[in-house]
Parts: C-alpha cells; structure tokens; sequence
C-alpha cells in the first residue's frame, strides 16, 4: 500500500489499517498480525474495532499487535517495502512477490 499522498503519518496509518480490514475481508482472513508501536496502539485498536464491525468481520477476522521479536514473519512486509521503496533491481528482485499494490 502507498499512503503517502497523506497529510502525515497517522492519517497515513488510518487509511492503511483501513484497506487492510477490507483486504482481510476480501481473502476470507482469519487474523491480521500489525506490529506494535507503542504510540499508535491505542488508536490502532478503536479504529480497527470500529472498521472490522462495519465490515461485519466480528466474528471471523481477529487482530492483533506484536512486536517484531514475537512474530518473526513481520520482517517479511517491512523488507519487501525497503525493496519496493529502493527501486530499480530491489523492486525488480521483489516483483513477483508482490500480488496487488494499493494507491491509498
């Protein structure tokens, strides 16, 4: 997901967290993994309450925040995003890794 026509981080944040409840819905997920940060938990979880209720996901989509150490596979999303960002061979070199691309 690109979010970085937003205004700033947390609104950049929001709508990421958004399109994701919606993805999660779309491929029938049963959990979504989101890495903790300390600063946005908070805020995090009433949106992500609020927007799995309004997908209806209640009782079927569960999420949860963790810190990179209790959930190695949180590497994998933050190393295809640096390869993504870089361009050129490390965008080539993660292509095919990548499904589908969100311009939020």
């Amino acid at each position: 997901m690109d979010a970085s026509d937003h205004p700033n981080m947390k609104a950049a944040r929001d709508a990421s967290l958004v399109r994701l409840v919606a993805y999660a819905g779309k491929i029938g997920a049963a959990r979504l993994v989101i890495e903790q940060d300390d600063s946005t938990i908070k805020a995090d979880r009433r949106l992500l309450f609020d927007e799995v209720q309004k997908a209806g996901l209640s009782d079927t989509v569960r999420y949860d925040h963790l810190r990179a150490h209790e959930e190695c596979l949180l590497a994998i999303p933050d190393a295809l995003a640096w390869c993504w960002a870089k361009r050129g061979r490390w965008r080539a070199a993660v292509q095919r890794t990548v499904v589908e691309s969100y311009r939020l």
